[in-house]
C-alpha cells in the first residue's frame, strides 16, 4: 500500500514537526516517498482559478530533473481508468 499523491501544493510550511507522534517531517516523508512538494504558494488564488474554470491540470516539477521542466504531455486523470 501508498498514498496515491502526484504532489503537495500548500501556502505555509513547519520545518519541525510538532505533533507528539510524528516520527519524521513532512519533507521527510515526501522525500522518502518520491512525491514533489510546493510551498509559499498562495492557494487562496489557486482556489479561485478552479472555482472559475473548473479542473485545471498543472504540473509540480522538480529542478534537478530536466525532463519534467519540459512542458510537453501533461498527466490527465481523465484519459486513465480510475477504478
Amino acid at each position: 500500500d501508498r498514498i496515491h499523491l502526484k504532489a503537495v501544493v500548500i501556502q505555509d510550511y513547519s520545518f519541525v514537526s510538532s505533533h507528539y507522534t510524528a516520527r519524521k517531517t513532512l519533507g521527510e516523508w515526501l522525500k522518502e516517498q518520491k512525491i514533489p512538494g510546493i510551498y509559499g504558494v498562495d492557494t487562496r488564488a489557486v482556489t479561485k482559478l478552479i472555482r472559475q474554470h473548473g479542473a485545471i491540470l498543472g504540473k509540480v516539477a522538480i529542478h534537478s530533473d530536466a525532463k519534467s521542466l519540459d512542458a510537453g504531455e501533461l498527466d490527465d486523470p481523465n484519459k486513465r481508468n480510475l477504478s
